[in-house]
């Protein structure tokens, strides 16, 4: 495996590391002819050594992540000299053509800021709503069954738990239950083995879906990182590149500090994707062909 480039990425590249941040590195690296011919290369690694988080992408799916427009590529072609750790000359061969990696797929960009903000900020609320429903199951006696804590015509105060009728194809008959999140719970069943299962569900959320629950339901690093990528994109479309740190990074920390609701985060993001993409996109088509005989080049130099 040749190393081509090796760096600094995430926080510390967009300027808003503090005290708790990792040191993320990301690598690009070069199969061997043999490997490839074989199928043995690989594509991405990932490891993890304490606070450092590493990846390492293969160097024809790093052209053609960034030809597609994926975030992370096109940070790591505009990051600064000073944070470059080892790099070969097949990365300064890269950064003199970069202008050809830079195109009009903006896909990539829209698509992680639409999905990003809300996916760990409604677990937040499913482990917050998991926890309440903990509580109260905890207030009887563990070996009574369900129906003592609910009534069946109950109406819960919960958004993602609630009580139906579910119809039992062996028996012919309705039973009723609690809904939870991925989980059904009859009435007959023991407070106890429902308190167990809560446990293991409670215990199988992440860190992210942890905090989130911390902070009102709202992922802040999650909604970061959306506007981060927001406002890359506007950069790119005005001026065909990135510079980092973000000129925006201000803002950015602003927003992990908590200050702003999960409501106003909501309507600022909305917007924000809706004004960029208004902008003309007047960057290049990918330039496939020239790449392709690029990557073929490079190959073959190592056969």
């Amino acid at each position: 495996m040749k190393v081509i480039y090796k760096g600094c990425f995430g926080s510390k590249l967009y300027g808003v590391s503090n005290s708790n941040s990792d040191t993320d590195i990301r690598q690009i690296h070069q199969s061997s002819f043999e490997e490839i011919l074989f199928k043995k290369d690989k594509e991405s690694i990932c490891q993890k050594f304490g606070e450092i988080d590493f990846e390492s992408k293969e160097l024809k799916r790093f052209i053609y992540d960034c030809l597609s427009g994926q975030t992370y590529a096109l940070d790591i072609i505009f990051t600064p000299r000073n944070l470059w750790y080892e790099v070969s000359d097949i990365w300064y061969d890269i950064q003199k053509y970069r202008n050809k990696l830079v195109t009009n797929d903006g896909s990539g960009f829209m698509a992680y800021c639409r999905g990003q903000a809300g996916k760990y900020s409604k677990r937040g609320d499913k482990l917050n709503e998991l926890i309440k429903l903990r509580e109260i199951l905890l207030k009887f006696n563990s070996k009574d069954p369900l129906r003592v804590v609910f009534d069946e015509n109950d109406i819960l105060d919960f958004e993602h738990i609630c009580i139906e009728r579910k119809f039992n194809s062996g028996s012919k008959t309705y039973e009723t239950m609690l809904r939870t999140v991925e989980s059904h719970y009859p009435f007959d069943r023991k407070i106890s083995d429902i308190l167990g299962s809560l446990n293991l569900k409670i215990d199988s959320f992440g860190d992210r879906s942890k905090k989130a629950s911390q902070n009102k339901g709202i992922d802040l690093k999650a909604y970061y990182h959306a506007f981060r990528v927001a406002w890359e994109f506007e950069e790119l479309l005005e001026t065909g590149e990135l510079k980092f740190p973000c000129k925006r990074k201000d803002l950015l920390i602003n927003m992990r500090t908590g200050i702003y609701s999960k409501a106003f985060l909501d309507h600022w993001i909305t917007e924000e994707i809706n004004r960029i993409e208004n902008i003309p996109n007047n960057l290049p088509k990918p330039d496939q062909e020239f790449w392709d005989a690029w990557l073929l080049e490079r190959y073959k130099k190592g056969i």
